[in-house]
């Protein structure tokens, strides 16, 4: 009868190793993360875009609250408009809103002005359609219109709403050709010189106002700017500075002395741009 050998162990060790394919049990977990991992997704999606719809519904109910006219012009679609005053006075806006969507960047308005007879003189039919104008839910605004009306300066916020102070985007619209001369960024309260080639600004930090800038609109850097002198201040007694253009390259800023009795002039300080 024939013996039975017992394999050597270098047999044993040369014996390939056991390619296993991965259980059904790993392959089921991976499936449900992926199908876990994918519908958190749609979820976050989809909160966000009902989030953003009922932010839109809230804005129409919120420009119906603040009592604006609503007017239902005579045209083909029968579109419906909301008209405001602007923050500049003898500019109306006739704000088009669009079905909430997305961004609601299809919302449109046009900027008018009254005539002596009542009738409305469209000085920009879409506001969405100013070069660099934001396609967001914010429409650009009139923050300052020049003497005899050749530029104005927009803003951009939401309609309704009141200008934001620490948004310092503006754009410098010349009504003639139709074109931005200038999109820059100075804060609220910026003055501006009568060619609109600059703004001057005085910011205020730790309740009080010790510097002045110069900004030139064209290229957005400070030029030039002024000091208060040792115990002085450009606060006035409203808490804001005084600053008058004389020309398009001279001005003055009003300077102060405050002490226990109160805020007093002293003086102004002329600032040459050069």
């Amino acid at each position: 009868m024939p013996i039975k050998r017992a394999r050597s162990s270098a047999a044993v060790a040369a014996k390939p190793e056991c390619r296993c394919e991965p259980t059904y049990k790993h392959r089921s977990f991976w499936v449900f993360f992926a199908f876990l991992f994918l519908f958190a997704g749609v979820f976050i999606m989809g909160s966000i875009t009902a989030l953003l719809y009922r932010q839109q519904i809230s804005m129409a109910l919120f420009l119906n609250n603040l009592g604006i006219k609503v007017d239902q012009e005579s045209s083909a679609n029968q579109t419906q408009y909301l008209y405001q005053a602007s923050d500049v006075s003898g500019l109306y806006l006739a704000y088009q809103a669009c079905a909430p969507s997305f961004t609601g960047a299809c919302d449109d308005a046009s900027l008018y002005r009254l005539a002596a007879d009542g009738s409305k003189q469209v000085i920009i039919p879409s506001l969405r359609r100013i070069p660099g104008a934001p396609m967001t839910n914010e429409l650009l605004q009139p923050i300052e219109l020049s003497v005899g009306g050749q530029y104005i300066v927009f803003g951009a916020w939401a309609f309704g709403s009141g200008r934001n102070a620490n948004d310092r985007r503006i754009w410098l619209y010349d009504t003639k050709d139709g074109s931005v001369l200038e999109s820059s960024s100075v804060p609220v309260g910026a003055v501006f010189s009568p060619d609109y080639k600059y703004a001057a600004y005085a910011s205020v930090i730790s309740n009080d106002i010790q510097d002045l800038m110069i900004v030139n609109l064209k290229d957005d850097k400070v030029v030039s700017g002024a000091k208060a002198k040792a115990h002085r201040t450009f606060m006035g007694p409203t808490g804001v500075a005084a600053i008058r253009w004389q020309d398009a390259k001279n001005l003055f800023i009003k300077e102060y002395i405050t002490d226990m009795t109160g805020t007093t002039e002293s003086g102004e300080v002329h600032v040459k741009v050069k």
